[in-house]
């Protein structure tokens, strides 16, 4: 996982965890998606 260095208060960095973490599960999601479709042709 992604290690984030903050200097910010905390919940900015609970933020910017919670979108890396949002944007990597999709990321993962489109490409399994993509794979199902390459198999189902």
């Amino acid at each position: 996982m992604h290690r984030i260095l903050c200097y910010e208060p905390g919940y900015i960095c609970l933020k910017a965890a919670a979108l890396t973490y949002v944007a990597s599960s999709l990321f993962s999601l489109v490409n399994m998606w993509r794979w199902i479709r390459l198999i189902r042709r």
